[in-house]
């Protein structure tokens, strides 16, 4: 969104940042401010290449004549489980979003990655006092 003020022989062009929160009725949407563009195409290629990289090794391994071993598919599953979580976080720093949902004494908090979703945490509150404190979201 942009706004054109007008000053004496001065044109401005002041462009607003999207909001970080939005609150509709009782769901409150906390966007995350994505990291620069450098470092979330570098997560990605990682993230990828962990989970790419052991398999050509096991398949260029194979194909030389020297058989499989068991330690590939363990060296699979590790590299698979850091090529997840780097790539979960790569997600997080692009699309991420936490989704809170206030309705009759309890809180659900969904935590959206932009290709999957969080489950579900629901906890119950007595109280409805709420307040605002700026903690990085605005």
């Amino acid at each position: 969104m942009h706004i054109l003020y007008l000053k004496p022989s001065f044109l401005f062009k002041i462009s607003l940042k999207r909001n970080h929160y939005t609150l509709e009725n009782n769901k409150l949407t906390l966007h995350v401010k994505p990291s620069p563009i450098f470092v979330r195409v570098l997560m990605f290629i990682f993230s990828f290449m962990l989970f790419i990289l052991p398999i050509v090794g096991m398949i260029s391994y194979i194909s030389e004549g020297k058989g499989i071993h068991a330690g590939f598919f363990v060296t699979i599953f590790i590299f698979s489980l850091l090529g997840f979580y780097l790539l979960r976080v790569s997600l997080w720093n692009t699309y991420g979003k936490e989704e809170l949902v206030f309705s009759n004494n309890q809180c659900t908090y969904v935590a959206n990655y932009g290709w999957f979703k969080d489950r579900v945490k629901t906890e119950p509150f007595d109280t409805t006092n709420f307040a605002k404190n700026p903690v990085g979201y605005i």
